[in-house]
């Protein structure tokens, strides 16, 4: 899956997406509402801060945000933390977004009765309770 992941997304979004997860845990719940991991470029990592205070604030914790940072995060192999004035996105619209679900599947279209390939494969089950089972599933999918 990752393969695939790697080939449609960046190194970068991806080393982001592995900072932002564990970014609550980082910054803790005072923090987390007023800075935001927002760029990850090379081994660095930008934090945007809603505002000059909380800048000056955490300039001082730099340091010691990046040695968690990339005690939980290693695989995001961070160097450097900038800290920017910048758009902090609110924390209740911080949650990934849900998966987008494929349409459901359409109805089988089979018979009623099942065809001479699905009796003997039936037949072959051996279990006389899961050939039970598949017998009874099968005449449900045959339903209208």
């Amino acid at each position: 899956m990752w393969e695939l992941v790697r080939r449609h997304v960046g190194p970068d979004t991806i080393r982001l997406m592995q900072v932002r997860e564990v970014w609550p845990r980082v910054a803790g719940p005072n923090l987390e509402a007023h800075a935001w991991p927002a760029a990850v470029a090379s081994d660095t990592l930008i934090v945007h801060v809603h505002d000059s205070q909380w800048l000056h604030e955490l300039t001082y914790m730099r340091q010691d945000l990046l040695r968690r940072l990339q005690a939980l995060a290693p695989a995001a192999e961070l160097g450097v933390l900038r800290l920017r004035l910048g758009d902090v996105v609110p924390v209740a619209q911080r949650h990934l977004p849900e998966a987008i679900r494929p349409a459901p599947l359409p109805p089988p279209k089979l018979s009623p009765e099942p065809d001479e390939a699905t009796r003997r494969a039936l037949d072959a089950v051996i279990d006389p309770e899961l050939k039970q089972i598949l017998a009874g599933a099968r005449i449900m999918l045959g339903r209208r």
